[in-house]
């Protein structure tokens, strides 16, 4: 959220659930976490972010993100400006606050205020900002999928970091959106697929469990991680035109902030590949998955 002159207009903000953010270590309310016109989060999207689903109150893989979050902060060179321990304390607070257990929570560093040009100097201030959202629901039906023209290189550093300029993946949605589709592949400078606009992509071929590998420009998910130490050793490369229905028997969809979930086209008869158990922090895995 982003504040220049004014605030933003209360009937954007009356609807939302969670009226508490906190920024920079301050908890103030939602139309007040407003940040500088020249902070370079916001000029060139000079940041990164997690997002952390809450679940009965406790943030799932909270390690996990957080290993990824500073190892990103590490490569961008940005300085954290509070602890990660100091943040968790943040984020229970704001779940306290905002009375819900069942949500979704977005961390987002920023460079801060630096400047003009593309150069640092290391005498910027970082901003950092929590907000709480809410869950999204589990879709009631297979989502579909179509190629975009969206890629990524094979060897991009910034691919293994959640950055705060996703264009990519808002052209991937947007592409998807224009053909009628949930969601859209993101390939890379090989023709691989990689990815979704928002998700990681699992799919069953001959009876093993497929993903493709980092290497490919593949953003290391956290929940991706979580599925991979259960079921897969060796990720394995699977070059494909950008056709669903070629990505083997069935096709699955692992988004950071839900359920995996089967993509069509599947057969009637599928059951979900899997399911999570946030309270125990593990997979189930679910019989009879794809065919």
């Amino acid at each position: 959220l982003y504040q220049f002159t004014k605030s933003i207009p209360q009937s954007l903000i009356m609807p939302y659930p969670f009226s508490i953010a906190c920024l920079n270590n301050q908890f103030l309310p939602l139309d007040e976490a407003g940040v500088s016109a020249v902070d370079r989060g916001f000029l060139y999207g000079d940041g990164l972010f997690e997002t952390i689903r809450i679940h009965n109150g406790r943030p799932f893989l909270w390690e996990w993100h957080m290993m990824r979050f500073t190892d990103g902060a590490v490569s961008l060179g940005i300085a954290l400006p509070q602890t990660t321990e100091s943040l968790l304390g943040n984020v229970h607070e704001l779940i306290r606050r905002n009375s819900m257990s069942e949500s979704v929570m977005r961390i987002a560093l920023s460079r801060g205020v630096g400047e003009r040009g593309y150069g640092v100097t290391g005498e910027e201030q970082p901003t950092l900002l929590i907000t709480q959202h809410s869950p999204p629901t589990t879709p009631a039906k297979p989502l579909s999928l179509v190629s975009t023209s969206a890629r990524v290189a094979i060897g991009d550093p910034l691919a293994k970091v959640k950055s705060a300029n996703k264009l990519g993946s808002i052209l991937a949605k947007r592409d998807a959106a224009n053909q009628g589709a949930d969601d859209g592949f993101i390939l890379n400078s090989d023709g691989n697929v990689t990815e979704t606009s928002s998700a990681n992509l699992f799919w069953v071929e001959g009876g093993t469990l497929r993903t493709p590998p980092v290497s490919d420009g593949v953003l290391p998910g956290v929940t991706r991680r979580l599925q991979m130490g259960q079921t897969l050793e060796e990720p394995l490369v699977y070059i494909v035109s950008g056709v669903a229905s070629k990505l083997g028997d069935s096709l699955c969809y692992l988004g950071p902030d839900f359920f995996l979930v089967d993509v069509s086209p599947v057969p009637e008869y599928f059951s979900p590949l899997c399911v999570f158990d946030y309270d125990n922090q593990a997979v189930i895995a679910a019989p009879g998955a794809g065919r």
